[in-house]
């Protein structure tokens, strides 16, 4: 789990109407290149595949692509219409939130913090989705079928409880999660550990902003901020504030309060050294929570390699037939 795949990754692949390739799912076909997918007689369907990752996708990128793809096939043999497509555009990503700021200036004064260039790029926030569109074509029940098949019924489920008490579920029926278990095996022993890594930021980051250091270092970021006429409580309010102003006002003056804003935060990130000082208690209390889970992290990074190795083999093979 790097720093990028922690806080950096969102996803670049984007479902469009744009399609470079159509897959065909008619009545006595052949079965799909990956999912194993095997035609309905009573029913076709396509897949479009768009764009494929490239080399500077992250490894939660191309899982995410993956599993859209895996699933796209099987929506397809049941007869659906279904579009993957991945966008390789970095200015359409959002970066994840961070609590403890960032502490480069010169990206803030560049990208702010990345709403003003996804809202560009993506017609003010609103993506293109050719799946949503396709189902906006199909009747109330069409669509629940839809619906059913994609996510799978409610009764057949794998619940996992978390740290903070809260339950998570997920079908283990559906399109979905049968390309989860083409990816990662055995949901029943994916889940529980996906649940537990992939969100273990969650336990650690309340007791690190519990610590006295990091509190007196927010204290100094909050009056560094206010000196610089900004009025927010911490790097995740100064974000969520920015991202606020493109309700409040046009696109381009938005835009430059954001990066003025964003600017500021790394700048009395770098005053406070907030970062520094919660990047440093973030390890070690992460040390801590994982010292007794060493067969269970290891077990979460083999199943989620392997699931890396699967797709990139996947976008190889696409490339060999010539998408």
């Amino acid at each position: 789990m790097g720093d990028n795949e922690q806080r950096g990754g969102s996803r670049r692949w984007r479902w469009t109407a744009i399609c470079a390739v159509v897959l065909v799912v008619a009545a006595g076909s052949a079965a799909y290149l990956f999912s194993g997918a095997q035609p309905s007689a009573a029913k076709s369907g396509a897949l479009h595949i768009g764009t494929l990752p490239d080399a500077g996708a992250t490894e939660s990128e191309l899982i995410d692509w993956a599993e859209l793809l895996l699933a796209g096939e099987c929506m397809a043999a049941h007869g659906h219409e279904f579009t993957v497509d991945w966008v390789n555009d970095p200015s359409a990503r959002i970066p994840m939130v961070v609590p403890y700021g960032s502490s480069d200036i010169a990206a803030a004064q560049r990208d702010g913090y990345g709403w003003g260039p996804a809202r560009r790029a993506g017609g003010k926030g609103s993506y293109a989705d050719a799946n949503q569109a396709y189902t906006k074509t199909l009747t109330k029940p069409q669509e629940q079928r839809y619906t059913q098949d994609f996510f799978g019924d409610r009764q057949t489920v794998v619940t996992v409880k978390r740290a903070d008490g809260a339950e998570v579920s997920t079908s283990s029926t559906g399109c979905l999660a049968d390309a989860r278990r083409t990816l990662f095996g055995d949901l029943a022993r994916w889940v529980p550990l996906d649940v537990r890594f992939s969100g273990i930021d969650g336990e650690v980051i309340p007791l690190v902003l519990a610590e006295p250091e990091v509190k007196a270092s927010l204290a100094e970021w909050r009056a560094c901020m206010g000196r610089a006429g900004h009025s927010v409580e911490n790097p995740t309010d100064a974000r969520d504030k920015a991202r606020a102003l493109y309700s409040a006002m046009e696109f381009e003056p938005a835009w430059a309060a954001e990066r003025a804003m964003a600017t500021a935060d790394a700048t009395c990130v770098v005053q406070s050294r907030l970062r520094t000082i919660g990047d440093r208690l973030q390890a070690r209390h992460l040390k801590g929570l994982l010292r007794d889970s060493a067969g269970e992290i290891e077990s979460y990074r083999t199943l989620r390699t392997g699931a890396v190795q699967r797709a990139r083999s996947m976008v190889n093979a696409l490339i060999e037939k010539g998408k």
